[in-house]
C-alpha cells in the first residue's frame, strides 16, 4: 500500500498483531509489531535535506 505526503490512512488487522515495515527511496525500515487499535505516525526526511546535505558536502570538499 502506497501512503502520499500528510496522508492518513486506516488499515484493519485480520489477526491481532501485524507487523509494520515502511520503505522510501529504497530503503526499509526496521520491522515493528503493531496491534489492533495502535496508532502509528511514520515521518521522515525529505528529499530536499538529503540533496541540501549531499551538496554541501560535494561544495566543501571537492577534492573527492
Amino acid at each position: 500500500m502506497k501512503i502520499a505526503d500528510s496522508q492518513k490512512t486506516e488499515i484493519i488487522i485480520q489477526n491481532d498483531k501485524a507487523l509494520l515495515q515502511v520503505t522510501q527511496f529504497g530503503s526499509r525500515s526496521n520491522k515493528t509489531e503493531v496491534t489492533d487499535g495502535d496508532t502509528v505516525e511514520i515521518t521522515s526526511a525529505s528529499k530536499e535535506l538529503y540533496t541540501l546535505l549531499l551538496l554541501t558536502c560535494f561544495y566543501s570538499y571537492p577534492e573527492f
